[in-house]
């Protein structure tokens, strides 16, 4: 449905930009023709943005980002210019063109990059205005870019927090309840590069059920009471558990493994202290191998 409504909201403006560049008017029509580009970026596939010989997902945003940044300066831009040409302040439909920038900010960019940009635009085109426009005509448009402005605001907000949520449990393991398996690589990454950085410790401990028993909600519910809040704890597979721990030394990781040993006799526990040598894949993989004590004494070696 959105995807429909870009596309016919795409197509009105080649077609006023069009119109416009068929009477005369090319600053209009320059700018109906750069929202028509800002919309056909949410359009267009995203491997238009990269070459054959780049596959990184990265590189793909950075480029579609770069122009979609591109195309909405160059709206903001032509939009600020027209406001200053007296011969379009008569026409509601010009003035009205200004009402869909903060749409067009919040679905190109961030949130705090969308507001920064609404913002500069706000400010500028609502001075132009308030010195041009006069009576009701000025009243009638201040409100309704404001209405604009809160509604998609709130619309992008609300957004944004839905899609963070629905991340989150993307994240997650149904049975546990715990990050899977993809959550706990992409956290290793960050992990050691901020132990490298703040010259600190990681420790890796991993909990086994004995006798292949599965863990369940409960079990799973018990042992992360058994960790603090910054302490990390993923579902590798059925009957096993890893956790990530920050800590300074080795002596810390051992007394922290007693600690959880103690207060969960019937799991099978092992650690290891990781290195910034250390490959994240491979500490990856090593976690899942089946054996625990030699998963974890092949990591050490």
């Amino acid at each position: 449905m959105l995807t429909w409504c870009q596309s016919m909201a795409c197509s009105l403006f080649v077609l006023l930009a069009g119109w416009h560049f068929h009477i005369g008017w090319y600053l209009a029509a320059c700018l109906y023709l750069a929202g028509a580009l800002s919309l056909a970026n949410l359009l267009l596939p995203r491997t238009l943005f990269t070459g054959k010989s780049f596959s990184s997902k990265s590189i793909n945003n950075n480029h579609q980002q770069a122009f979609a940044s591109g195309a909405l300066a160059l709206y903001t831009l032509l939009a600020l210019l027209l406001l200053v040409q007296d011969l379009h302040l008569d026409s509601l439909t010009h003035l009205s063109i200004h009402l869909v920038f903060p749409f067009l900010a919040f679905a190109l960019l961030p949130f705090r990059a969308a507001l920064f940009y609404i913002l500069i635009f706000a400010v500028t085109a609502n001075l132009l205005l308030m010195l041009q426009l006069e009576g009701t005509l000025r009243a009638a448009y201040l409100i309704g870019f404001w209405i604009t402005v809160l509604l998609s605001s709130l619309y992008s907000f609300t957004h944004q927090l839905r899609q963070q949520r629905l991340q989150e449990q993307l994240n997650r393991d149904p049975d546990t309840r715990l990050y899977n398996p993809e959550q706990l690589l992409k956290d290793l990454h960050k992990e050691l590069e901020r132990a490298q950085r703040e010259a600190t410790g990681l420790g890796l401990i991993l909990l086994q059920q004995q006798n292949d028993k599965q863990f369940d909600l409960p079990t799973a519910q018990t042992v992360s009471r058994c960790l603090s809040s910054y302490e990390g704890l993923y579902s590798i597979s059925e009957n096993r558990l890893c956790a990530l721990i920050p800590l300074g030394s080795a002596e810390q990781l051992q007394d922290r493994t007693e600690t959880l040993r103690q207060n969960l006799p019937d799991l099978l526990i092992d650690q290891h202290l990781c290195s910034a040598s250390d490959n994240p894949e491979t500490l990856f993989e090593l976690s899942r191998r089946p054996g625990l004590t030699n998963a974890m004494s092949e990591a050490s070696a």
